[in-house]
């Protein structure tokens, strides 16, 4: 499976075991960015980004996951503990698996020297790849 992610923090691009940087076809795209300017078309299965992303360039894509603290996102946290939370799925996604995931709540491990939207960011690619 493939991960490729774009313009992400340092924090979080050193948490993603074996993504790499741009990719133009993959299973999994992480935006950490609110703006992105696609140099080149990207196909990915699913793309996983904060809710307000914008993007510019050609993307197709087959699933978005929206992450952020707000009613709009697909995925949030409820809460934060000192190193856990509870990752709060909205809506119905589909895993890369094929399976799908009806919404609820799920405890996992949290990083405190990230911000919360990498935090959501990396427990969505986690989440979709069973990581």
């Amino acid at each position: 499976m493939k991960t490729s992610y774009f313009e992400c923090s340092n924090e979080l691009k050193s948490r993603l075991s074996g993504a790499v940087e741009g990719e133009s076809e993959c299973d999994v795209a992480v935006f950490g960015s609110e703006h992105i300017n696609l140099s080149e078309p990207l196909y990915a299965k699913t793309v996983i980004c904060p809710t307000s992303t914008t993007v510019g360039g050609a993307l197709s894509c087959e699933n978005v996951i929206s992450c952020g603290m707000d009613h709009r996102s697909t995925l949030s946290l409820s809460y934060i503990g000192d190193n856990d939370c509870l990752l709060t799925v909205c809506r119905t996604i589909k895993l890369q698996n094929g399976k799908t995931l009806q919404p609820c709540e799920l405890k996992r491990p949290y990083c405190n020297d990230m911000s919360v939207d990498d935090n959501i960011l990396l427990l969505g690619v986690r989440l979709v790849t069973e990581q």
